[in-house]
């Protein structure tokens, strides 16, 4: 090799040692200067405390550290570990409660526009898995892109966590266990030759402060402590190594909530201030940026300044020239620059560096602008620098003081100058006009208006709420709308009134009077008018309505609905009238002091009659003791003047239908006597007829004593009809009287007495009661007329148009196991098609043929269907359910009747069983009563899908009629279980299901059923055995007859005969045995 390739070899070597080892020779971005030095990280809380402020920021890395926003990423702050990687925040947010998981997810964003790119919901994962991925830090390896995390592990039967070094896949969002670690860490952070950094947690409750610098084996956990970092940390906070330096950067957050930003020696564990963060930050997932520029470029400029005068267009911008270039060596030359404006080049030039620059430049419309200055020279650009600010004309903020007055017939309104604008760019007070609105009715009053106050001349004939809105203008610049107070135009209300108080400007015809002079009054609450009552005073507070014009010889009927806080307290209200809105004026009792002592409303009826004409005030007055919570007033309504010279109302009115549904309909009344005020009527003239509203027809009056009206409406359409008769005089109308009733053709009710008939075959048949002659509502219905529509309960048609009161079904289902299944049917005419008649309580499929058992093992129902129908009550206050609660044969079950309600009833059905071939089919079962005589339990009957018969009662004081067995001594004792027989001889067919019906009698009780079985009781091959049987002696037949055992009665053993039901004769007698 010559000399110069010795040289050329060793010279590249020293270049390659010199350059960190994540970079090549051919980057250009190596070591910015501290000064261009930036850390970025997520911001998820500062002293602002507000959510909507979260995000990436960049921080400078020098004495107080200056952050710049890159991101806004609003209220987005995970609790369980955040790193960053390749331009993405990868997180975890998690909420565990006493085990719980409330709430768990994985999130990713992207870290250039905040917006979220992929979840992974964890809220149905155990409390262990949630918490191994919930982290408490993590890091990035910068090599290798591997990410470590402390996690924890949860120990569910002590409730604990431990603390578990793991890897986070960030992709598949999961993390997966290494092994444990002997402490928590706070910060965790790679170094460039792969080493593991952390730096301790405290330990809760203990003495131990944290803030340890520790070195983790990535394989084992292993710890090695490097030293004491000197901080007392606590709090969410990040930490990462500089791959390009080495040097440990930490966001460090104390126990006193204080941040700094530190660097850590990692030979010594010892904590360096850089400087305090700005708003004491608390900084996620920090990172490492690229290098902005490259070695050599210039490094930014400084002190960016912008000078725009009296909203001028024109302005200068001036700025610094660095004298360092980006890697921190001296910046000599020429320097180009060019100041940008919201993208667009405005300016450029050259300067030397390390020198002042003022360039003017002129931009094309006010507005927010986002100013930079580049500077560049041979080498390369430097990074920008950037300034925001508002050019140009602003717009104003909202007027200020705004106050609308009235003197006579004059309004008045007034405000102040606005003194601000919008983006705090540049306002001329005095060339600020006035756009001026009225309400209601949106009249404009001026669009350009100047000066500060308004008047104008108005008047109404019924009192409304005026308020104004002033808009205030900056050339074409409108700024924010401002609506004043209201102002009451008019003399008194308009009749009728009515105020339900929806929206807080209903306080507007309203007067509140707080004669006690405290901080409790009358108030504008949630669609109610509130008096919040006070703690230490007895009210004397007044809501006055605004003035309404009456006239003597005239009723007005008033309601409105009351309300107070609580039963447990008393709230007083009377209601007074008065010709002036002031309590010394109110003098007339419209309503006695009345006590309310309910938080539900109540309304209120009065009826007010002045005793000359004028202008009345009605004040609500409170008068309630202290701490008695508060009143609510609602829906006040105020109705037209009634003369109360007018008739009185007409008695006994009613309206009846022509037969057979013709289109007629006839009124008989009796005519008043006495008129609205109880006094004797001495005008009459005539009776207006009203149908759905409108006049159909007048009757006159015959004279002013009591006599019977009839008038015959001789074309109503069909349908229901509301009539009301008005009696008239000289005076006016009297109050009506309505009566409904029904014409023409109506819609049939429901069918009823729906019965279905199981064939056996696939086949049934389907029966109902023919149609009345009344309809749905009360009108005429012609049965010859409706046709019947069959469906089944998936609601699939089977057939329409069906005639008479019969339907044979055909296909039916019939294999097995059994299914429910309900068929429904409607009625239907010209009018309409009645509500639907089920029948649903009922089964389609191949019987189950005797002998038949059902004993409930393990809860549950072994040979169904058996079906629990509720019938009087909520499912809920009455349903059998299998259940483990009680057993009878030890197979771990029963059917239980759950009684929660006097009254609640069910029945539970089983399957359909065929019993045709048994010569003498015998029904048995155990039943048990949490508490005698608290429930009701009958045995039923179905056959061939008909209806329920009642067989026995077995409730304790009536079940005299059944065969009890066992060691039963006393029924109207409470015994752990009785066993019941019964024959079904009579009811032998190929489809019998077995009812029992269970009645609360006093709630929460319960019955219980166990071991049914039905079986042939037959003993004839027994009774007629040869076989003489002593005292000691005895035999085991099973149901075929077929004898199993003999023997000593005493030696007789049963355990190991097959399941079923066996008999046992002796010379005592028979007995039954069921084997499980």
């Amino acid at each position: 090799m010559s000399v110069k390739n010795v040289l050329f070899a060793v010279i590249t070597c020293s270049i390659l040692w010199l350059l960190p080892m994540s970079l090549t020779a051919t980057d250009p971005y190596k070591l910015p200067s501290v000064r261009n030095l930036k850390l970025n990280g997520l911001m998820t809380y500062d002293n602002h405390k507000d959510g909507n402020i979260f995000g990436l920021y960049s921080y400078s890395v020098n004495n107080p550290s200056e952050r710049k926003l890159l991101t806004l990423m609003p209220f987005v702050a995970p609790n369980g570990g955040a790193v960053y990687r390749n331009g993405k925040f990868y997180m975890f947010q998690s909420n565990v409660e006493y085990g719980y998981v409330m709430s768990a997810s994985y999130s990713t964003y992207d870290a250039t526009t905040g917006s979220l790119l992929k979840t992974k919901n964890m809220s149905k994962e155990d409390a262990h898995t949630v918490y191994m991925n919930t982290a408490t830090t993590a890091a990035v390896n910068p090599t290798t892109g591997d990410v470590y995390a402390c996690s924890y592990s949860y120990h569910a039967a002590t409730k604990s966590l431990s603390y578990v070094l793991s890897k986070w896949d960030l992709e598949g969002m999961s993390k997966d266990s290494i092994a444990s670690l002997e402490r928590g860490m706070r910060v965790m952070a790679v170094a460039p030759d792969g080493t593991l950094y952390g730096i301790t947690m405290r330990v809760q409750n203990g003495e131990e402060k944290g803030g340890m610098l520790v070195k983790i084996n990535t394989q084992t956990g292993e710890l090695t402590s490097v030293g004491k970092t000197g901080v007392d940390l606590d709090y969410f906070q990040s930490a990462v190594i500089d791959k390009n330096t080495g040097v440990f950067y930490w966001f460090g957050v104390d126990t006193k909530q204080q941040t700094k930003l530190y660097t850590v020696d990692l030979t010594t564990g010892k904590a360096t201030s850089i400087g305090e963060l700005p708003g004491a930050d608390q900084v996620l997932a920090a990172y490492v940026p690229a290098p902005a520029a490259v070695d050599g470029a210039p490094s930014s400029a400084s002190n960016l300044m912008a000078k725009f005068t009296d909203g001028s267009l024109e302005g200068v911008v001036s700025f610094d020239t660095p004298s360092e270039t980006y890697d921190g060596k001296e910046l000599i030359g020429n320097l180009s620059y060019e100041i940008v404006a919201n993208g667009t080049i405005v300016a450029s030039g050259t300067a030397q560096a390390n020198t002042h620059v003022e360039k003017p430049i002129v931009v094309t419309a006010s507005g927010n602008y986002l100013l930079q200055v580049i500077l560049k020279n041979t080498i390369g650009e430097s990074p920008k620098i950037d300034t925001n600010l508002y050019i140009g004309q602003d717009t104003p903020k909202a007027v200020l003081n705004l106050k609308a007055s009235r003197e006579g017939n004059t309004n008045t309104v007034s405000w102040a100058v606005p003194t601000e604008t919008v983006n705090g760019g540049y306002m001329n007070p005095e060339n600020v006009t006035y756009r001026i609105e009225r309400t209601p009715g949106d009249t404009v009053l001026e669009t350009a208006f100047l000066g500060t106050k308004y008047t104008e001349d108005l008047t109404a004939e019924y009192i409304t709420a005026y308020k104004y809105i002033v808009t205030p203008c900056n050339g074409e610049m409108r700024g924010t709308s401002t609506t004043s107070n209201a102002v009451k135009v008019g003399e008194s209300l308009k009749l009728p009134f009515t105020e339900d108080f929806s929206d807080k400007n209903s306080f507007d015809f309203f007067d509140v009077i707080n004669a006690n002079h405290d901080a409790n009054k009358w108030d504008y609450h949630d669609g109610t008018a509130r008096y919040r009552g006070s703690f230490t005073k007895v009210a004397d507070d007044w809501l006055v309505l605004s003035p309404i014009k009456m006239k003597k010889g005239y009723s007005y009927d008033l309601s409105y609905d009351v309300a107070g806080s609580s039963n447990r307290y008393t709230q007083k209200l009377t209601l007074m009238m008065g010709n002036q809105p002031t309590p010394e004026a109110m003098t007339t009792i419209v309503r006695n002091l009345t006590e309310y002592k309910t938080r539900s409303f109540q309304t209120e009826k009065v009826c007010v009659k002045p005793e000359a004409d004028g202008v009345y005030y009605i004040g609500f007055h409170v008068t309630s003791e202290s701490s008695q919570g508060n009143l609510l007033i609602d829906n006040i309504k105020v109705s037209i003047g009634k003369s109360t010279a007018v008739p009185g109302s007409v008695q006994n009115l009613k309206v009846t239908a022509a037969p057979l549904g013709e289109l007629k309909a006839s009124l008989i009344f009796t005519s008043p006597t006495l008129t609205a005020e109880k006094e004797p009527l001495e005008d009459l003239t005539k009776f207006m007829i009203l149908r759905n509203g409108e006049k159909v027809g007048e009757i006159q009056a015959t004279g002013v004593a009591e006599q019977k009206y009839n008038y015959t409406d001789e074309s109503v359409p069909n349908g229901k009809n509301i009539y009301t008769v008005f009696a008239c005089n000289s005076a006016g109308v009297g109050a009506g009287v309505n009566d409904t009733v029904y014409v023409g053709l109506d819609v049939p009710k429901a069918p009823t007495r729906l019965v279905f008939k199981d064939n056996n075959d696939a086949t049934g048949h389907l029966t109902w009661a023919a149609a009345e002659e009344k309809g749905e509502n009360n009108g005429y219905v012609n049965p010859s007329e409706v046709t019947y529509i069959i469906t089944n309960g998936e609601g699939v048609l089977i057939a329409q148009d069906v005639k008479g009161t019969e339907y044979s079904l055909t296909g039916l289902y019939h294999e097995t196991p059994q299914k429910t299944a309900k068929f429904m049917v409607q009625a239907k005419n010209a009018i309409g098609v009645s509500a639907v008649t089920t029948i649903n309580d009922f089964l389609l499929g191949l019987p189950f043929v005797a002998p038949y058992k059902e004993g409930f093992d393990n809860a549950k129902y072994q040979n169904g269907p058996w079906i629990s129908n509720t019938i009087v009550g909520k499912s809920y206050n009455g349903r059998w359910t299998p259940r483990p609660d009680q057993d009878h044969d030890g197979n771990g079950g029963s059917a239980d009747f759950q009684g929660y309600e006097k009254g609640a009833t069910a029945r539970l059905s089983s399957p359909k069983i065929d019993i045709s071939q048994m010569e003498n089919p015998q029904l048995s079962l155990w039943y048990l009563f949490k508490n005698d005589f608290c429930t009701s339990l009958k045995l039923q009957v179905s056959i061939d899908g008909g209806e329920w018969q009642d067989v026995a009662d077995l409730t304790p004081q009536q079940n005299s009629n059944i065969v009890a067995s066992g060691n039963v001594s006393s029924l109207e004792s409470t015994e752990p279980w009785r066993e019941a027989l019964y024959s079904l001889a009579s009811y032998k067919s190929k489809n019998v299901r077995i009812g029992l019906l269970a009645q609360c009698m006093k709630p929460f009780n319960f019955a219980y059923v166990d071991q049914v079985s039905v079986y042939d009781a037959s003993t004839t091959s027994i009774a007629q055995s040869s076989i003489e049987l002593d005292e000691s002696c005895g035999i085991i037949v099973a149901l075929n007859g077929k004898i199993v055992k003999s023997g000593n009665i005493n030696q007789l053993e049963i355990r190991n005969l097959p399941a079923g039901i066996y008999l046992i004769k002796t010379a005592s007698g028979i007995r039954k045995i069921v084997v499980p």
